[in-house]
């Protein structure tokens, strides 16, 4: 493989050769109906997470379909709320404002596998502090 791009034989660089090969350990280490399962509990922990945090006085779910693992919360004060959540070291929700000015006091939320119960019950009691 050659540095140079005109005498380069493929365009696949090192970093999208070693991606691909995380992405292919990974798949291969969940198994046959691994992926399914995995999309399965990130589903449902999605849906958990979304009704934990609309229950809470001032948050409330900004769209009314239905949702995989991310989904949008209307906060009382976003920026308090994200702040708040930095300074017990947890990185909530992205602030949705500064690209889309409609939603105001929004923020994006999302789970996977890697959040524990317990790290997403922090997440709500901290949330019910600034509520």
């Amino acid at each position: 493989q050659h540095i140079r791009r005109e005498k380069a034989t493929s365009n696949i660089c090192t970093n999208e050769g070693l991606c691909m090969l995380a992405t292919a350990t990974y798949l291969s280490w969940l198994g046959g109906n691994g992926l399914q399962k995995l999309s399965e509990k990130n589903f449902e922990r999605g849906q958990h997470l979304e009704k934990q945090i609309s229950k809470l006085s001032g948050f409330s779910k900004m769209f009314s379909g239905v949702h995989f693992n991310e989904f949008v919360i209307h906060c009382p004060d976003a920026k308090k709320v994200h702040t708040h959540l930095l300074q017990q070291g947890i990185q909530g929700g992205l602030l949705l404002e500064q690209w889309y000015p409609a939603l105001k006091d929004c923020m994006l939320f999302g789970v996977t596998e890697a959040h524990s119960e317990e790290s997403m019950t922090q997440l709500v009691s901290l949330l019910k502090e600034v509520s």
